[in-house]
């Protein structure tokens, strides 16, 4: 127990403080632990964890090909519509809305903002 007033000490010996072979307990103790393994590859059961597990087909296809949010193609009615489409679409829908404020912004938008 630490007196009042001194910092504690630690209880052991740093490695690097110690003479050549006088770690022999410690080293003793190193050879008890398991050895580190590297995982095995995991091997699939079943046609349908094949499958699943399986590389892709198409590496160069971006994850979101076919999907109407980021890289790649969509295929969507509206991946083509332009800028003043797009704008006159969401009017259309604004337009329809309960609020004023959307209202007010459907006709900016028609107006071309």
């Amino acid at each position: 127990m630490p007196e009042a007033g001194r910092t504690p000490t630690a209880q052991y010996e740093r490695g690097d403080s110690l003479a050549y072979g006088e770690a022999g307990a410690a080293n003793a103790l190193m050879g008890l632990a398991a050895p580190v393994r590297e995982p095995e590859p995991y091997t699939p059961v079943g046609d349908e964890e094949e499958f699943l597990y399986a590389e892709t087909d198409r590496p160069a296809e971006p994850l979101t090909q076919g999907v109407p949010v980021g890289p790649g193609a969509d295929f969507t009615k509206h991946s083509v519509e332009s800028d003043a489409d797009f704008r006159t679409r969401v009017a259309g829908t604004l337009a329809q809305a309960p609020t004023r404020e959307a209202r007010a912004l459907a006709e900016r938008l028609q107006r071309g903002l």
